[in-house]
């Protein structure tokens, strides 16, 4: 399954970014990304590295014809934020 999913971040970063203003496809984008990244550390920081977060945080400043879909969106840019949050959190206690 992790081979299948192989650059699956970044061509989802990237259409999002290409299609900012298409809703459907920043919301599809959200539930996609939360799915391939929150139980995987290393898509979580490739998530990161290719500007994943921007661009989903960019994506919730456009206009969404479903408030629903925005607060979904919200919540799952919230999770992932905690997630890079206690995965840095836990990869410094280890430096120390």
């Amino acid at each position: 399954t992790a081979q299948v999913a192989d650059g699956a971040v970044y061509a989802i970063v990237a259409s999002m970014k290409q299609h900012l203003r298409v809703v459907e496809i920043q919301a599809n984008g959200f539930r996609a990304l939360a799915n391939l990244c929150l139980d995987d550390q290393d898509r979580l920081r490739e998530l990161s590295d290719v500007g994943g977060l921007t661009t989903m945080t960019m994506a919730l400043q456009t206009t969404w014809e479903s408030k629903m879909d925005q607060h979904e969106a919200i919540s799952l840019l919230s999770i992932l934020l905690r997630s890079l949050a206690d995965l840095n959190a836990n990869e410094t206690s280890v430096e120390c």
